[in-house]
């Protein structure tokens, strides 16, 4: 948070995606659900505060799986 407001310090965007597994257990007391997805391509985006506390963007890195490829 800054100052009192809520701010995004990492997005995440998959491509080409889709649930892979979906699990919902219980031992005992404690119920535990599992989830994973595949993706194709994916983007990383930080937003990092300065060291006045600024927000700024970060170095955008992305992979795409097909092309073995990041960027």
């Amino acid at each position: 948070t800054t100052k009192n407001k809520t701010e995004t310090f990492l997005t995440i965007q998959p491509a080409d995606w889709g649930v892979s597994t979906y699990r919902l257990s219980s031992g005992g007391d404690n119920p535990m659900e599992s989830l994973s997805l595949n993706f194709l391509k994916i983007m990383v985006t930080p937003t990092p505060l300065d060291k006045s506390g600024q927000i700024k963007k970060g170095d955008v890195v992305s992979y795409d799986l097909l092309q073995m490829k990041a960027s």
